[in-house]
């Protein structure tokens, strides 16, 4: 998939058919929209507007600096989910089908009462991979140490994105 170049300081011409500037689909001037830098852009769904909103120029870059997915980098994760219980068949390819139906998920199985999910961290991340299994109708384990654990990945994920977000905008990452 190919990535649309973006520099805020060029003049931006919009064909009828634009690519996601998260994932590359093809998308229709009646997607859904939001406005970056004096800019309309246009996403295949609701995940992915959702990953360029919270950072955006892991997306469209800095002037005269490519985005890292312009680049063709991804942040591969491998993560497993606790459930409550173990699904059963059903239930296991139901979460299977709502996973999967997520942008930059690369593989999704379910071994007993966990779910492990590898997926790029620049489409999807784990508190969307989350949703997706409660959307499933099955239930993560709730306990207090599986919440706070989460909690935690959440926040390093996102403090992993925008670190990689400001090294960006310095020309790419830093390694002292």
């Amino acid at each position: 998939m190919s990535a649309m170049t973006f520099h805020p300081h060029q003049r931006l011409t919009r064909s009828k058919h634009d690519l996601d500037p998260v994932c590359g689909m093809p998308v229709g001037a009646d997607a859904p929209g939001t406005r970056f830098m004096g800019f309309e852009f246009r996403f295949c769904s609701e995940q992915c507007r959702e990953r360029f909103e919270a950072h955006p120029h892991l997306y469209v870059g800095h002037p005269g600096v490519p985005a890292p997915k312009q680049r063709g980098e991804q942040i591969p994760k491998r993560r497993g989910f606790v459930l409550a219980v173990a699904p059963d068949p059903e239930q296991a390819a139901a979460v299977r089908r709502a996973v999967e139906a997520l942008m930059g998920i690369q593989e999704c199985q379910v071994e007993g009462s966990t779910v492990w999910v590898s997926y790029d961290l620049l489409q999807a991340t784990a508190r969307q991979i989350e949703e997706a299994i409660a959307r499933s109708g099955v239930s993560l384990d709730d306990t207090l140490p599986r919440r706070l654990s989460r909690a935690v990945l959440h926040y390093l994920e996102e403090t992993e994105l925008a670190n990689r977000e400001h090294d960006a905008g310095d020309g790419g990452p830093h390694h002292h």
